[in-house]
């Protein structure tokens, strides 16, 4: 909200994203500032979830996609807030290039300023009453070694520090010219950018934005979703005041938490 007073005269900056995404996402990442499960409460009756609806009904509804990437736009000269995802070490890289600035990672609202998500793209687990515990061991082993972790290195972060570092180090070679992981470089406007080798500083932020993860998406309690959603859409269509939304979300998700979990 301050970006937006000083850079777009108190309208959104937030490009792309359509208000129910906003509220679905900013409700993932705070959960647990929003119910206890142990006690039974839900906390949507604050001015801060109140805050956030008004914010979200200030985005351009229906505008799902941009013209042109916002990294374009940046380069053009224009202020943006983007939803943006990193599903590589050499994304961060291509995403500044293209924008010809530095990318600041700051993640959704949250009240301990850590929003960033993290996306597992591959999940694994080991299920209670497995019949043969040591070989589904075993299996997770060799999904976690770094053959395994090297074949998706250029498509998804991987979880292999080892790989991780031995990655980073070939970006921060010249980059060949047809490399799979990126190109040599992009048209904008007529001008070629070439992608220049990635930096110690570049790689540092990348480890710190994903050092500083607190949210798995995983899924979620689709119920509360659903009433959160239906309860703001009454908002976000006129037909109900933002006051009015949060207090019945209060009401409905409580009842429901305390049902289930109290």
């Amino acid at each position: 909200m301050q970006l937006d007073e000083l850079y777009n005269d108190g309208r959104s900056l937030l490009k792309g994203e359509l208000p129910q995404s906003f509220v679905e996402m900013h409700g993932i990442v705070n959960r647990s500032a929003l119910i206890d499960y142990e006690a039974g409460t839900a906390y949507f009756d604050s001015d801060t979830f109140l805050q956030v609806l008004e914010y979200a009904n200030k985005l351009e509804q229906g505008e799902l996609f941009m013209e042109r990437p916002f990294e374009e736009d940046l380069r053009r000269g224009n202020n943006h807030i983007s939803v943006s995802l990193i599903h590589s070490l050499a994304q961060l890289l291509y995403m500044e290039a293209v924008a010809g600035v530095e990318i600041t990672a700051i993640g959704f609202p949250t009240a301990d300023s850590v929003g960033s998500i993290m996306i597992p793209t591959l999940l694994y687990g080991m299920g209670q009453g497995a019949q043969n515990p040591s070989g589904a061991w075993e299996f997770l082993r060799f999904m976690l070694a770094e053959q395994q972790q090297r074949g998706v290195a250029f498509e998804a972060i991987p979880v292999s520090r080892s790989v991780f570092d031995e990655v980073s180090n070939q970006l921060m070679n010249p980059v060949p010219l047809e490399s799979p992981e990126l190109g040599d470089g992009i048209f904008i406007d007529g001008v070629f950018i070439e992608f220049a080798p990635m930096t110690n500083d570049q790689t540092d932020r990348l480890l710190k934005i994903i050092d500083t993860l607190g949210v798995v998406l995983s899924g979620g309690e689709s119920v509360v979703t659903n009433i959160v959603l239906e309860e703001a859409n009454a908002f976000f269509s006129g037909n109900r005041s933002a006051q009015d939304a949060a207090r019945i979300i209060q009401n409905r998700v409580s009842i429901y938490v305390s049902e289930q979990y109290g």
